[in-house]
């Protein structure tokens, strides 16, 4: 007997090909629910399962999708990647990652390996790319290989779309909360600013402070060396305890190099929020484990790559996609931040 294919379960459904794809895949393309509903039942009904593996003996397309990160240390790309994956394996596809941080492989060496693999398509988070991976997977697409951004948006034009964030309004959203809850002589701690990410942040905040009539001062902006870590707070929180007279609030590149602020600042016996308040970025795991919880802005790392991954699988299917989808910043309120009268 043979398996049923996508159009038997479009001409059951009265639906077309596309609608049944997006369905399926768990695209959040709008579908009513009515439609969403009877679609999954005739596909389970005729035992449907999309055979991606029949696919790639046809195609000389493989079954695999290309992650590529800067790192997987990062809690970050890690919740993008947990996105992706229910997606990914309810299309019986496989996740090959790589990552392009510091002391791992470089993007021209990452180019050779997906076009040498034929991927089924592939998702890169926008710190891995510079301006000749770009244009490299802007290639790729055009031979046929779906490709996905995922994070922030690197260019205005429309070769390749994604799932992005935005990193700049959402520090301006850190500044307004800092100085609408009184705080008016802020720093902002961080790593090196040699990443767009961490320059949109910057940027977004300073900005807001300077509309706001409260301009941060250079000798505010604290960097170290290394990457976002922990421990990178904790050094950071030297720093920031030697402008604890000048200073009543700080903000943070992201959670853990707030929670790591936090702790350094608890070891020298500087109170948060009493003495200084810490305001994050992200809303990872870190921002709930802190001492006390972090008040943060709220990026949808794993939304982004659930997102991302059905869009992918939908162009796999053939479903094109024609724009990017954007998600909204907000401010998730705990407890480092003091209302200062």
């Amino acid at each position: 007997m043979l398996s049923a294919t996508i159009k038997d379960v479009a001409s059951a459904s009265n639906s077309s090909v596309t609608t049944v794809s997006r369905v399926l895949s768990g695209s959040d393309y709008p579908v009513s629910d009515k439609l969403r509903k009877r679609i999954k039942k005739v596909a389970r009904d005729l035992n449907y399962t999309p055979n991606l593996a029949a696919r790639s003996l046809k195609t000389n397309i493989g079954t695999e999708i290309a992650v590529v990160v800067p790192s997987i240390i990062n809690p970050y790309y890690t919740s993008i990647i947990k996105g992706m994956e229910e997606q990914i394996s309810n299309n019986n596809l496989g996740m090959l990652i790589y990552t392009t941080g510091k002391n791992d492989r470089d993007p021209a060496k990452t180019y050779e390996s997906l076009k040498s693999r034929k991927m089924a398509g592939v998702v890169v988070a926008a710190d891995s790319v510079d301006d000749v991976f770009y244009k490299e997977l802007c290639v790729l697409k055009s031979g046929g290989t779906p490709v996905v951004l995922v994070d922030y948006q690197l260019h205005d034009g429309n070769e390749l779309f994604g799932v992005f964030f935005d990193y700049f309004k959402g520090a301006g959203l850190a500044a307004e909360f800092l100085t609408k809850n009184g705080h008016r002589e802020v720093a902002f701690a961080t790593t090196h600013l040699n990443r767009k990410s961490r320059l949109l942040r910057y940027n977004g905040f300073c900005e807001t402070l300077r509309n706001n009539g409260t301009p941060i001062l250079d000798s505010r902006l604290l960097v170290c060396s290394g990457d976002s870590t922990y421990s990178a707070g904790v050094e950071l929180a030297g720093m920031v305890a030697s402008l604890r007279n000048e200073i009543t609030a700080v903000a943070a590149i992201n959670d853990v190099v707030a929670a790591g602020i936090v702790m350094g600042l608890n070891q020298r016996g500087i109170k948060v929020p009493d003495e200084i308040s810490v305001i994050g970025f992200d809303n990872g795991d870190f921002a709930e484990v802190s001492y006390p919880p972090l008040t943060t802005v709220n990026v949808p790392a794993e939304k982004m790559g659930k997102l991302a991954a059905s869009s992918l699988v939908s162009e796999i299917n053939g479903d094109v996609m024609e724009c990017s989808i954007f998600l909204e910043p907000a401010i998730v309120e705990r407890k480092s931040v003091l209302l200062r009268a």
